[in-house]
């Protein structure tokens, strides 16, 4: 009886799982757009208001926004540790891969869906009724979308898949194994990445202020990233040190990485007394071996430029020659 009453209320409960996931992976989802809107939008506001108004004049530019982006910084870590306070000591399996999907289906019904209306508007379709069918057809994307993602335990084998992998974990992976190799590959990453995010800023790549978006069948402009000159590249910043950081402490990697270090501690390294000693006879090597092959050289020039053997011009015909080529470019 208990196994059957046990079986029952396991199987009751299975279902309640891919619905509870789908909200929090949307619910953080909605919360991390919020949380950008407040450091992106609302700190640099209040700090104009109240801040920047008069440090900008007293200390320059260069130091106002210096303090505004350790204002913005701050705000990331407060509002970090609060969503973690939400998630609760012991979240859920796969609740962070569910909050990157529902972030992600987020972008990605917005833009299909702006995308949809664009085509629809430029058929020239009247304002009045552009709207009302914007509104509609927004309602069912979202419902079928959404819905698509809920169904059959698909949300849920995603979610748990992605924190699986390992990307969204803070933890490291065999912390004290490899640290040689993994510190070089971070350096590398790093330097690597780097390189890109600083040509992006030396070719003046973004040359525009504001990432703008035109929302269809209206004349708003909707402001997706403000000062994107400097936030794009910060932003570029931050996912390439979490990149440079993750990258070597993905399992699969990670292990890789421990037995490349494992098998360069197996050479045996020459000492540097003896180092020196063959580096002198390499190169005492090529040296002889460099002054024999121009001695054969000359020799067989000096012989195949004889007149009785006849197979390379002598020094007469080379000269009567180039006197023939300089008569005939003077012509």
């Amino acid at each position: 009886m208990s196994v059957a009453a046990t079986t029952t209320t396991e199987t009751s409960r299975a279902p309640s799982q891919p619905v509870g996931l789908w909200t929090g992976g949307l619910a953080g989802g909605v919360y991390i757009l919020a949380a950008l809107a407040v450091v992106f939008y609302g700190v640099p506001q209040l700090w104009q208001i109240g801040v920047g108004s008069w440090l900008a004049p007293a200390a320059g530019h260069f130091v106002n926004v210096a303090f505004r982006l350790v204002a913005q910084l701050a705000a990331v870590i407060l509002l970090a540790m609060f969503g973690m306070n939400l998630a609760g000591p012991n979240p859920p399996k796969g609740l962070r891969g569910a909050i990157f999907l529902g972030l992600s289906s987020i972008f990605t019904a917005f833009f299909l869906i702006r995308g949809l209306l664009m085509i629809l508007e430029r058929i020239a379709i009247k304002p009045e009724f552009g709207q009302f069918l914007s509104l509609a057809i927004v309602g069912a994307c979202l419902f079928l979308f959404f819905r698509f993602l809920a169904s059959l335990d698909r949300f849920q084998r995603w979610s748990v898949g992605l924190e699986a992998s390992g990307w969204f974990d803070l933890g490291s992976y065999k912390r004290n194994q490899g640290l040689r190799v993994r510190r070089f590959t971070i350096l590398g990453v790093l330097i690597l990445l780097g390189s890109g995010v600083y040509t992006i800023i030396h070719n003046n790549t973004i040359n525009f202020d504001n990432w703008t978006v035109t929302l269809p069948f209206t004349k708003e402009t909707l402001t997706l990233l403000p000062e994107a000159q400097s936030t794009i590249p910060l932003l570029l910043t931050a996912l390439t040190i979490w990149f440079a950081w993750r990258i070597v402490n993905y399992p699969v990697f990670a292990d890789f990485l421990i037995a490349t270090e494992a098998e360069i501690n197996k050479v045996s390294w020459t000492s540097r007394p003896r180092l020196i000693q063959d580096t002198i006879v390499v190169l005492i090597t090529v040296l002889i071996i460099t002054l024999f092959l121009f001695l054969v050289d000359v020799f067989w020039s000096w012989i195949l430029s004889r007149e009785w053997v006849n197979v390379l011009p002598t020094a007469s015909q080379t000269k009567s020659t180039d006197a023939k080529q300089v008569n005939t470019n003077e012509w």
